[in-house]
């Protein structure tokens, strides 16, 4: 009978699995690996527009010929303004009109020399650089005639300046310059850039007069007592 019982107990034990049951370990989750952070995208900073600077200003030449009769000439004294802008010609008019003239042409005429003389003669040859530049004008019978040009090929500027030579009014002679009635030496005037130039001179003078005042005057030495001096 024991050992009817003892062996149904081993059956029943090996129908259970012959002993402890096996716990199953628990699966381990892999740790995920961790995503890279992605680097901050750069700020594009606003491009600035760089401003077109603004192109300095022409430069402008200015001169004058005070014209003066010659020996003989009754022409009443006059002024001629010359002015250019850089890149153009050269504006030319008479200050007022001409008076004491026939009625008839004149011609105005740059000449080499640097000075008129009484007669003109002084002026030297018609400058042949400004044979181009035809400057003309008609008196009528109130004797009088005036001048006003604004395409005249003439420099104020550079190499071929007529500033220091002179100008001659002569009578037209079947559209040729004939006899010379008024001279007068070409000259720069104020205005524009000569204006500047003679306003940066005379600044430049007075800086170095204030210098010069500004230096301590030397004290003189008292002079040596001869022997016998009190």
């Amino acid at each position: 009978m024991k050992k009817q019982l003892l062996i149904a107990l081993l059956a029943a034990v090996v129908a259970c699995g012959g002993g402890k049951k096996k716990t199953a370990k628990p699966t381990e989750k892999k740790a995920e690996p961790e995503a890279k952070a992605e680097p901050e995208a750069k700020k594009e900073e606003p491009v600035e527009e760089k401003k077109e600077e603004a192109p300095p200003p022409p430069k402008v030449w200015h001169a004058k010929a005070a014209l003066n009769p010659t020996k003989g000439s009754k022409v009443v004294p006059a002024t001629i303004t010359f002015s250019q802008e850089e890149g153009s010609d050269t504006k030319v008019s008479s200050d007022g009109a001409f008076g004491g003239l026939a009625k008839g042409s004149y011609d105005l005429v740059v000449h080499e020399g640097g000075e008129c003389g009484n007669d003109a003669k002084k002026a030297g040859k018609a400058w042949a650089a400004g044979a181009t530049a035809k400057l003309m004008f008609k008196a009528g019978a109130d004797k009088k005639g005036t001048l006003e040009e604004s395409e005249v090929k003439l420099a104020l500027g550079g190499d071929e300046s007529i500033v220091g030579k002179t100008l001659v009014l002569h009578l037209d002679a079947k559209g040729k310059p004939g006899k010379a009635l008024a001279c007068g030496a070409i000259e720069k005037s104020g205005g524009g850039d000569d204006e500047k130039a003679e306003k940066k001179d005379e600044k430049d003078e007075d800086e170095k007069a204030e210098k010069t005042e500004e230096k301590p005057m030397k004290a003189e030495k008292p002079a040596k007592k001869k022997k016998g001096e009190e």
